[in-house]
């Protein structure tokens, strides 16, 4: 399948050299994973600092990226999550955070999943985040998850 595709998406050089020592050699592009380093500063710090981001309740896991349920496994997280919890290995105050844009209709799905699986109380859901927003609920994260 790699060789067949028309270019492959990689987040790092590395990766385009470790296709082409497996033989793919399918032409690539390295793409950001949307968290540029260089946009942290000590402002963002310092806001992070005084005001925590997204609303603190336990323990807080981070989900940061598309809302899209299979592709991006956050169906098989909220199950986890579900598990976790009813078995006692995940405390009981755990918090999930998912941000980001809705993905044909991604985000009412895992509200639905949520319901059904008893863990509603125990997910939010927030639109995009960009900027200082996005860095404060990264850095006022205790675990940044991806399934």
């Amino acid at each position: 399948m790699l060789r067949e595709a028309a270019a492959l998406q990689v987040f790092s050089s590395r990766q385009i050299r470790w296709l082409r020592q497996m033989g793919v050699h399918t032409p690539g592009f390295v793409s950001a994973l949307g968290v540029n380093p260089h946009e942290l500063d000590e402002a963002i710090l310092e806001s992070v600092r005084s005001d925590e981001g997204l609303p603190r309740r336990g323990v807080r896991f981070l989900y940061l990226g598309r809302m899209d349920v299979h592709t991006k496994g956050l169906d098989l997280l909220m199950e986890a999550v579900a598990l976790g919890l009813r078995e006692g290995r995940l405390p009981d105050d755990l918090q999930l955070s998912v941000v980001g844009p809705d993905q044909a209709g991604g985000q009412l799905r895992l509200q639905r999943l949520a319901a059904q699986l008893g863990i509603r109380e125990s997910i939010r859901f927030h639109g995009p985040l960009t900027g200082t927003s996005k860095w404060k609920a990264l850095l006022s994260a205790d675990a940044l998850v991806l399934p």
